[in-house]
């Protein structure tokens, strides 16, 4: 069998799915283990860093804080259920990107998810649309599979995606040059400009502009 030499690197959230992941599946696994307190922490803590104008950055690492002092494993079995019913039982996929993805799997270049959110949420989604790897946000816990409340380097928003595709692209011998990105948000500029061929998804958006104005691809949604 032929080795893949280059990737599709796809962000997922708004790029892939019309949802956020993140927030999506908190809700889903706070309301069903009527964690109250910690949905009140949430909502809290997030306009607060709505009002401070606070960056992606440091918004992601303050939703990761909420999972400190849970079991690594349970968070696992809860992001399956939550893929199982509410994944795979609605109509969450962007279909343009979907046929993208599907169009570079026939190509045969590797399909490797770039995100800022976490490998119990995203690996569910990778098994469904036969993506080969992700580069995510990797949660920190301690030597009994406690959650920590920390997040692994480098963190896999804005600069940080491209700093992870360049790590992988050196370690799996591809050229950046020749592999494609999709994203949807101007977050995603760094991982765009990083390869030969970037995409952006979505015609009506800030990165549109951006991509216009770049000569990139721009796939209406």
């Amino acid at each position: 069998m032929k080795e893949k030499t280059n990737a599709a690197f796809f962000d997922v959230d708004g790029t892939i799915l019309r949802m956020n992941s993140m927030i999506d599946f908190f809700f889903y696994w706070t309301e069903r283990n009527n964690f109250t307190a910690l949905r009140s922490e949430f909502h809290y803590e997030f306009e607060k860093a709505k009002k401070n104008n606070m960056s992606r950055e440091e918004i992601n690492k303050k939703y990761y804080r909420l999972f400190r002092g849970f079991s690594e494993r349970e968070i696992i079995q809860e992001g399956l259920l939550w893929c199982d019913q509410v994944i795979e039982k609605k109509d969450v996929f962007i279909e343009p990107v979907w046929d993208a993805l599907h169009a570079s799997k026939r190509k045969g270049l590797k399909i490797v998810f770039v995100s800022g959110s976490m490998l119990p949420l995203l690996s569910p989604i990778a098994r469904i649309v036969g993506a080969n790897d992700i580069l995510c946000t990797k949660l920190i816990s301690d030597k009994y599979g406690i959650l920590t409340g920390d997040i692994g380097v480098p963190q896999t928003i804005g600069e940080g995606k491209k700093q992870a595709m360049t790590t992988y692209a050196n370690d799996n011998g591809l050229n950046l040059s020749e592999c494609y990105s999709y994203g949807d948000d101007t977050s995603d500029i760094p991982m765009l400009e990083c390869v030969g061929n970037p995409v952006c998804v979505g015609s009506e958006t800030a990165l549109a502009c951006y991509a216009s104005n770049k000569g990139w691809e721009i796939l209406p949604i």
